[in-house]
């Protein structure tokens, strides 16, 4: 079982690097792709560095690292519409947690 769990959480990575622009990326879209519960989805994530909706916001965060690095003219706003974040405050403050930075200081 401990293997599976394992596989799971690689391949639900994966899975979240594939798809973190999709609006409905989530615990119960994540479960239903892969036929599985999500408690068993959270079960492959219990003592891991991140919780599933950690490994989401972080994926993000890094693509809006790279979108800014890419496409400076882009605004934070425009970033975190993108990206799905609630509004451009909460994208700085996540992005301050993640990198120690705020997104322009880069």
């Amino acid at each position: 079982m401990a293997e599976s769990l394992d596989l799971l959480y690689e391949e639900v990575k994966t899975y979240v690097r594939a798809h973190y622009g999709e609006k409905d990326l989530n615990r119960l879209g994540i479960a239903k792709a892969f036929g599985c519960s999500t408690r068993q989805l959270s079960r492959a994530f219990e003592g891991r560095p991140e919780t599933l909706h950690a490994w989401i916001i972080k994926i993000r965060l890094l693509a809006g690292h790279n979108l800014l690095m890419n496409e400076p003219k882009l605004s934070i706003r425009e970033v975190a519409r993108r990206l799905h974040f609630h509004d451009d405050k909460h994208f700085k403050r996540a992005y301050k947690k993640q990198f120690g930075y705020l997104p322009r200081q880069s």
